[in-house]
């Protein structure tokens, strides 16, 4: 696992650049904001246990708060597009913000504590890492109907997420594996997840002067070719989870990792 700094270049990528579907691009936008800002709370949940951690984990937790931090600034960058696009990134990202970070977080750790940030962070790395897994397998069209760029960030990134699939978890398994607190931070993250990508996407589209009614109801019918067997998938790899022996690691996927990385020249160093 290495920190890399990929440079992606979003000026071209057009409006609706996720198969042209406006129901698939603005889904994306909403996971667009959510996850850099997930991300950086990712990074605090890990750094506020990180002294409770076992002193063998700590340089890969370092790698995973590296890898994380380039992540939230490649998202960020292409909320710039978003913007010269009128799209309402920004007033979203305030949303979030304010309501999940701002007022959720505290409240979690004063009433429940620390353990439950860092079990919801795990949580969200499932996710991340069975998106990546699936995104990846033989037909996936997850990535094949991005435009291209769109396509090369959310390749490194997945892959990335695949690599560190494990950090977090192993690091609340050290501190604390009761089964019932990671079963809690699931269900957290799971319902955190959901409702805020429901909102991102209804904002994005909102927010989209260019969206008329004929448009939504006819991507909509056709936004089955681009989502494939993804939801599926994420119900087959929750139910895993929550299996009590569950460890990400008995799903050996790190080839697929390797394997996108080197398609874009960014394989491990030898």
């Amino acid at each position: 696992m290495q920190v890399r700094r990929p440079d992606f270049d979003f000026s071209k990528v057009e409006r609706y650049y996720y198969g042209d579907n406006v129901w698939a691009t603005h889904i994306m936008n909403a996971l667009h904001v959510l996850v850099p800002i997930g991300e950086v709370f990712f990074i605090r949940a890990v750094r506020k246990s990180l002294d409770d951690a076992p002193a063998e984990q700590k340089v890969e937790l370092k790698k995973f708060i590296g890898q994380e931090s380039v992540h939230d600034q490649m998202h960020r960058q292409f909320w710039a597009r978003l913007r010269e696009q009128g799209l309402p990134v920004d007033s979203f990202a305030r949303f979030f913000t304010a309501t999940a970070i701002e007022t959720m977080e505290p409240l979690v750790e004063k009433l429940i504590g620390k353990k439950m940030l860092l079990s919801a962070t795990v949580g969200f790395e499932h996710y991340t890492a069975a998106l990546a897994d699936t995104a990846f397998q033989p037909g996936s069209q997850l990535l094949p109907k991005m435009q291209k760029e769109v396509a090369e960030m959310m390749g490194w990134h997945a892959a990335e997420e695949i690599e560190h699939k494990s950090v977090a978890f192993n690091m609340l398994k050290a501190i604390d594996g009761n089964y019932a607190l990671r079963a809690a931070g699931m269900v957290l993250g799971s319902t955190l997840l959901s409702v805020y990508t429901a909102i991102g996407t209804a904002w994005f589209m909102a927010g989209d002067k260019e969206l008329t009614l004929a448009r939504l109801v006819k991507d909509l019918l056709t936004l089955p070719q681009i989502s494939g067997d993804l939801l599926p998938a994420l119900v087959q790899h929750n139910l895993e989870y929550f299996t009590p022996g569950f460890d990400p690691d008995h799903k050996n996927n790190y080839h697929l990792a390797e394997s996108k990385l080197k398609e874009l020249g960014m394989a491990l160093a030898s």
